[in-house]
């Protein structure tokens, strides 16, 4: 019988390495798989933190829904006696209708999913609920639909959003929030647009936050006054009878008619501008079709009621 074993061939299948009853190691066996599992890092869903979203009064059920404003209005005049033309005062109102509209997206896993499951729990293996990891991943591509209609809504339904709802008072910046700029001048320009904001509703409106860009906070945050160690930020809010909070936000960024960052002036009270949320999100049980189980959701939104649009200002910035 031929022996067809020589040193080159020995040293290629390293059988000197190997001994009788030796273990053979596969590559999957010898690889390390990391216990935990990372998740990718995803943008946070801002809506909820500067829009206030109040459970709603409107049933799940309505398609349409109508939010009615009563208005008086009379002028008192001098009389002499026996006036016969004595001014009378009404009451007048109007109706605005808003759009109730769903929306929905569903996940799905088979039995296959299941059995492989279920096989590398028995082996050791770190896995996944995949069940519990497809339901988030929907919550999520759900509430990240909720923040587009928060905040852009969408006409094409009739749904208004806060960046673009009619009867908003929109200003223009004139004074360029960069370095170069002089802080005293930016201080003095935004002082104007809020006294601007408080005259325009007669004192009604004192507004108690502002929502910035990120790159505008950080200007904001970081420039100083003239021969002082104090921020713009800190004289503005330690000066400023009205405004108590700024914050920053990646959503005003590129968001004005002209792609320029915004500023949003306001206060966060539900009954000067709310989202409308009639049915939050909802998973239905799963449906088996085939070898493959459904699991269906839906949400239904109003998008943003704004009754005192005059309550609000949005700024773009230059």
């Amino acid at each position: 019988m031929l022996n067809f074993k020589t040193p080159v061939l020995d040293a290629i299948r390293l059988d000197s390495l190997v001994s009788p009853g030796a273990g053979i190691y596969f590559t999957r066996q010898l690889e390390m798989i990391m216990p935990e599992i990372l998740r990718m890092e995803l943008p946070d869903i801002e809506f909820a933190s500067f829009i206030p979203t109040p459970a709603s009064r409107i049933h799940p059920g309505a398609q349409t829904y109508t939010q009615r404003m009563y208005e008086s209005f009379g002028l008192a005049q001098w009389i002499s006696n026996y006036a016969d033309d004595i001014p009378m005062a009404d009451v007048g109102g109007k109706e605005e209708t808003f759009k109730i509209k769903a929306f929905g997206i569903g996940y799905q896993y088979t039995f296959e999913d299941i059995l492989a499951g279920q096989m590398a729990a028995q082996s050791g293996q770190p896995g996944i609920n995949l069940s519990t990891e497809k339901a988030a991943a929907c919550r999520r591509a759900s509430d990240e639909f909720l923040e587009n209609v928060a905040w852009l809504g969408d006409e094409s339904v009739g749904i208004h959003g806060l960046l673009n709802y009619p009867s908003i008072p929109r200003v223009t910046m004139t004074t360029a929030w960069v370095a170069a700029s002089d802080p005293e001048d930016v201080l003095a320009e935004l002082t104007t647009i809020i006294e601007e904001h408080v005259t325009r509703t007669r004192g009604k409106s004192r507004p108690s936050d502002i929502v910035l860009s990120a790159p505008t906070y950080g200007y904001f945050a970081t420039a100083k006054l003239s021969n002082s160690t104090t921020t713009l930020l800190q004289f503005f809010l330690a000066t400023n009878p009205y405004i108590k909070r700024v914050r920053p936000s990646y959503v005003m960024e590129a968001s004005g008619i002209g792609g320029a960052d915004q500023m949003l002036i306001y206060t966060p009270d539900p009954m000067t501008m709310r989202l409308e949320v009639p049915m939050p999100f909802r998973q239905f049980p799963a449906q088996q079709k085939n070898f493959a189980y459904e699991v269906l959701t839906m949400t239904k939104t109003g998008g943003i009621v704004c009754p005192y649009p005059l309550k609000l200002t949005l700024v773009e910035m230059v």
